[in-house]
């Protein structure tokens, strides 16, 4: 998943603040999210990013946030999810975990855990 650096940190992946990377490992992407010190990038155009494979198969999935996993966000994660998304970033960590589930998202199948794709 492509995640931009809410500040700068250092461990067993480093950005500094700001920097956009490309983040394979879930383990390390979801404790990084959970802290609060990357948050999902913005598709460089405004518009949702297709990968596309070596057939030139790009696979595009769409729905929701996992509520349980927003709630083992920080307040500030959440605020930068939610400025990220483009949604209302004001309130308790409740509002913006309900404004975030409730918005559709959109995420490259490429990178997904699932067998959904």
């Amino acid at each position: 998943m492509k995640v931009r650096a809410t500040i700068s940190f250092s461990g067993l992946i480093s950005m500094y603040a700001g920097e956009v990377r490309e983040v394979e490992d879930s383990y390390i992407l979801n404790d990084l999210m959970r802290a609060g010190y990357v948050v999902p990038a913005e598709a460089e155009s405004g518009n949702p990013q297709t990968n596309s494979d070596s057939e030139g198969e790009g696979v595009l999935l769409e729905g929701t946030l996992d509520t349980e996993e927003l709630e083992g966000m920080t307040v500030p994660a959440l605020r930068a999810l939610a400025k990220q998304m483009g949604l209302d970033d004001a309130g308790k960590k409740a509002d913006l975990i309900e404004r975030i589930s409730a918005a559709k998202v959109s995420v490259d199948a490429e990178g997904c855990d699932s067998d959904e794709a």
